[in-house]
């Protein structure tokens, strides 16, 4: 089974990039080891009769996304904010 962690300094930056203009948030910095990492975790539906199918499936394409560095390159992006929807 293939396992993420989420890191707290996403949330962070995020709050940051959320509230604050692109100089401010440049003077914030972490530290490079997270001092703690949460599990994510794939939650399926037991109506389904083919969940271990559908898990294989999301864990064949997690592995494919962390070796072509599409996975790194992603949590970047999201670290940037790149992501972040605007206000209507």
């Amino acid at each position: 089974m293939t396992t993420s962690k989420f890191r707290g300094d996403y949330i962070g930056y995020h709050i940051l990039n959320a509230n604050f203009p692109p100089e401010v948030v440049k003077l914030f910095t972490h530290h490079p080891k997270p001092s703690r990492e949460l599990p994510y975790h794939l939650l399926l539906t037991r109506k389904r009769q083919d969940n271990e199918r559908v898990m294989d499936l999301f864990n064949y394409g997690l592995k494919i996304l962390r070796e072509s560095g599409k996975y790194d390159e992603y949590l970047s992006e999201f670290r940037q904010d790149l992501y972040l929807l605007e206000d209507n």
